[in-house]
């Protein structure tokens, strides 16, 4: 009787997702897998991921970043990978980073993720961040970059992407800092009502050059994933840093304990970075600029995870102070080169699994 009952729920379900089209969002009765492609942005690798905004033709390539939160689009009028279906919400803010900034307005509108029969919609209220203005600091002041504004004309006259270099039209941000934006949210949105035993998260798999994006987790894709580790949390709510894990360096056969210090997963960063703070430093004797010296190995350790990184070419591993106390350390995209990484929501763990 209760296998009976379950289908008939499933052949509900996917006769009300018929039936409905494209204006429902989705509700996920199994899992969507969705490839991720691997760019060239300069020097750097990053990793795209297809999206499409409001009732737009167009299907966009966008960063994937596990590092940030929100689902960020540069916006101009007329900017035909925006569409016309999108609301204010008279929340716009401004963040500045070290020499850049941007000026964001906050609107509502459907987003799909993917293509094809590989995609997931939202519903018509999801948040994304218009990104109106880029910012440079001159002289203690910051001021609007005019080449942003260029970049974006282009882009509405040539159909090129107006971000790192022709390469993207926004950000889809997917930490678990804010579960009200960006893939966090979605993840949670569309497997909310699931039938079967399909659960709130995502899963990056396949290393770079094959990547794949899995949202909604089921119990055969978490069994994939042997190491389980609790993520942080800070107030009740997930912390960015999801793990905490011990930093060893390694150099011509001597080791140097760093300490211990929390681990952004970040593959929107080009490169891994060590951020100090007291309690948490880098013998000056192994830095050289702003990096860790060439042949310098990297050692991470948390439970049964361990990964080691040794910089040199194509591996640069940068050294700044941390501007929060504790320090910490963002893994960049080449973690992914070594690890798949499972984001189970609803159970509040992070999984690994070596890729093969």
């Amino acid at each position: 009787m209760e296998s009976l009952q379950s289908t008939i729920k499933l052949v509900l379900i996917l006769f009300f997702c018929l039936c409905t089209g494209a204006d429902a969002q989705s509700t996920l009765a199994q899992p969507v897998t969705i490839p991720l492609r691997l760019v060239m942005a300069g020097e750097s690798e990053r990793l795209s991921i297809p999206i499409r905004l409001g009732d737009s033709p167009m299907t966009g390539s966008y960063l994937f970043d596990t590092g940030s939160s929100p689902l960020v689009a540069a916006y101009v009028e007329g900017a035909p990978w925006w569409g016309t279906q999108f609301t204010p919400t008279d929340n716009s803010r401004v963040m500045h980073y070290v020499a850049t900034g941007f000026r964001f307005s906050t609107v509502q509108t459907r987003i799909t993720v993917g293509s094809g029969d590989r995609a997931v919609s939202s519903s018509p209220s999801f948040p994304v961040d218009q990104a109106l203005s880029r910012m440079l600091k001159r002289g203690g002041l910051w001021v609007d970059d005019p080449k942003w504004a260029e970049s974006l004309q282009s882009a509405v006259r040539s159909g090129v992407p107006p971000e790192e270099g022709g390469r993207f039209y926004g950000t889809m941000g997917a930490d678990l800092a804010n579960p009200a934006v960006g893939l966090y949210r979605l993840a949670t949105d569309v497997t909310t009502g699931s039938v079967g035993d399909v659960t709130a998260g995502y899963a990056l798999e396949g290393g770079l050059a094959n990547s794949r994006l899995t949202i909604g987790l089921t119990l055969a894709i978490k069994k994939r994933f042997p190491i389980l580790i609790p993520i942080n949390r800070i107030n009740g709510k997930f912390a960015q840093k999801v793990i905490t894990a011990d930093f060893v360096l390694e150099y011509r056969g001597r080791t140097y304990p760093i300490g211990r210090a929390g681990v952004v997963l970040d593959t929107g960063a080009p490169r891994t970075s060590i951020n100090t703070a007291e309690g948490f430093s880098v013998p000056p004797e192994l830095v050289f600029g702003h990096l860790l010296r060439r042949g310098v190995a990297l050692h991470m350790r948390c439970g049964s995870l361990s990964w080691t990184l040794v910089a040199g070419p194509g591996h640069r591993i940068a050294v700044g102070k941390a501007s929060a106390p504790g320090g910490g350390v963002n893994s960049g995209i080449h973690f992914f080169d070594s690890y798949n990484v499972m984001f189970d929501i609803q159970n509040g763990n992070i999984g690994f699994a070596p890729v093969r």
